[in-house]
This record gives C-alpha cells, structure tokens and sequence, in this order.
C-alpha cells in the first residue's frame, strides 16, 4: 500500500517551501502505521532536505520496523537551475564553480543517506545527484500520456474551432501558439511574449493560449494588458478539453530550460500537435530519436526560439505518427510499481546501521 504526498506546498511563496503542518504530519508518522511505501514528490531544496532529517529522526525513535520506505522523485532540481542562470551570471568562473560544488554537496548529498529510494527523470541528466547514492538504490521515475484521451484522431469539436478562430480574429493574428504548464517566471513563460510584433516571424502572427495556473499569472496578465500582447488565460484545462487545447494549435511552445519530466510535451506529441522546446539534457534523452514535430533551439544562441519556431510553422510538419511510441500511462504505473516493490523489499536506508 502506497501513500503518496503531491504538492503539499504553501501558495503563499510560489508554492516552492512545504507546508508546517507536512512535516508535523510527518513527525509523529501519521501515516507511518498504515502504509509500506510513502512516496514524496518535492523541490530538490532545503525544504525536501528539512523532511528527509525529520524522518531520520523519527526512525531513530519509533524504529525501522514502525516506519515505511521512503521514496522520492523532485519535480524541480533547484541545484540545477543554479546551474542554468549561473552562466549567465558576471561572477568569476572559479567562483561560480565553487558555489556550485558546495551547493550540489549541500542539497543532493542528503538524498543520498536519508532517502531509501530516488527516482530521477532520466538515465543520464542527473549525475550530481546520483553520485551520492548507491546504484541499487536510484530509478527512473517514468511517465506516460492516456493515449486515449490525448489522441490526434477523430473530429475537433466545433466549439473549440471557434474559439480558436475568435482568438484569432480578436487578435488579428494567423497562427495559434499554446503553452501549458506552471505560469511562473522560473518557467519562462514571459519569453514566449518575444513572440508577438517580432519582424523576424516573417508572415506569422501569432496569438497565445497559456493553459494552466501558477503564482505569477496575474504580473503576466497585466504585462499583457499593458503592452496589448495577443494573449489568452485559458486556466486548468482538463480531459477532452486540455486535449482539443493542443489540437486546435499550430504549435507547442515552451521556453523553460528547467524542465523535468516533459510530460506536456509528450500530451502534445500525442495530439498530434507541433512542438517547439528548448535543447535541454531532459529533452535530449527523451526525444533523442528524431520527430517530425518536434524541434529544438540552442538556449545560448540569441533568437534561435525565434527562428526555430518560424522555420516550424513555415514547413506545416505532418502529424507525429510515432505518437504510439510514448509511454503509455498504463506502462508508466506498472513501471512506478516496481520501483515501490523495490524499495519496499530492500533494506531501509535511512539510519539503518546499528548504534
């Protein structure tokens, strides 16, 4: 029997710090007695850091019979984002090294006495992290789209036709360009706006349909409002809905150099639709056989999103008929299961030796 934590975050400050009444919950091992695997999804900070310690403690007094095995899996790798904006900082290289080092040492190390299992994205994106573990003690934590739900055949409703033919007209624009995900500045989603009144989109003017929710949505609603942007708020879109969001696209586009999982971008494969994502380590294993839907920039090179998304809309790519090689969510599940078999199995991690 597995529980499992998901988001279990304050709104308060961008969702990114746990909430105080998690880690009581997680003291007095609430849940201890009723489950075999506890399965926490968190930021790779001081936060997860911080609930890790609590369990270590509570072993010590409770006992490892008394306590279930701890897995984990983080959504947001903050060592890497560190990474990520320090190149583009003006501090000296050798500093910057440094700080980097002692970061990865101070927050991934941890997980690497504390946790009985961790599963990272992928095989070869985390090595800083894995480093510190056993390799009989890290897996992958697969994920998987509902191919039923999230599918390119079969009639688009009218209704979201029109709506993205009102979007247009609204506007004044000719293609339609979609994002889904967090809305927050870490995500990027303000770079999409390079997008609108940009000479080097040639022909193209695009719109924008931002699905999803997140803490920096209304500075972004205002940003829009104030400079006239040709940008819709669409909210949490769900089932049939978040698929027709994608279908009745030109394209997916994401800037974010952060991500994890790509999870949207494999729904957006799915439906058939276009993608455009940054090159990315994660993106590079996932997708490392060619699509035709799918294109990727070099971060680094300036408008090169600019260019790569234009040269996408200008050539009308097919519809990915790889769609079925994605995980589905079926496989994904049996997958995760394993992994709790295997942590449930094995000897306790943390605080496991004999005082």
């Amino acid at each position: 029997l597995v529980h499992a934590y998901p988001n279990p975050y304050n709104p308060h400050i961008d969702m990114m710090s746990l909430k105080a009444s998690f880690y009581w919950d997680w003291a007095i091992g609430k849940y201890a007695g009723k489950y075999d695997v506890i399965h926490a999804v968190c930021p790779l900070n001081v936060s997860a850091f911080l609930l890790f310690f609590i369990e270590a403690i509570r072993r010590l007094i409770f006992g490892l019979e008394n306590s279930p095995r701890i897995v984990t899996s983080y959504h947001t790798n903050c060592a890497d984002i560190f990474q990520h904006f320090a190149k583009q900082s003006a501090w000296p290289w050798f500093i910057l090294q440094m700080v980097w080092r002692i970061s990865i040492w101070a927050v991934a190390s941890p997980y690497g006495v504390l946790v009985d299992r961790l599963l990272t994205p992928t095989k070869s994106t985390e090595p800083a992290v894995v480093t510190y573990m056993e390799k009989n003690r890290h897996g992958i934590a697969a994920t998987g789209v509902d191919l039923s739900a999230f599918k390119h055949s079969g009639e688009i409703p009218e209704e979201w036709i029109r709506k993205r033919e009102q979007t247009l007209k609204q506007f004044g624009c000719n293609k339609l360009l979609v994002y889904v995900g967090r809305v927050s500045y870490e995500k990027a989603v303000n770079e999409l706006y390079t997008f609108f009144n940009n000479p080097l989109m040639g022909e193209h003017k695009c719109a924008l349909w931002v699905v999803g929710d997140g803490p920096h949505m209304a500075d972004l609603k205002k940003i829009a409002a104030r400079k006239k942007y040709p940008v819709k708020f669409l909210g949490y879109q769900h089932g049939e809905g978040l698929c027709n969001c994608y279908r009745v696209s030109d394209a997916f586009v994401s800037a974010s150099l952060i991500e994890t999982f790509g999870q949207t971008v494999q729904e957006a494969i799915g439906c058939g639709c276009a993608v455009a994502i940054p090159r990315t380590p994660v993106f590079d294993e996932l997708f490392e056989k060619p699509r035709p839907s799918v294109v990727m920039w070099e971060p680094t090179v300036e408008n090169d999103m600019i260019r790569v998304v234009k040269e996408l809309l200008d050539r009308k790519p097919e519809t990915d008929t790889a769609a079925s090689m994605l995980m589905t969510w079926k496989g994904a599940g049996a997958h995760l299961a394993n992994e709790y078999h295997q942590a449930h199995y094995k000897k306790p991690n943390i605080l496991s030796y004999d005082f």
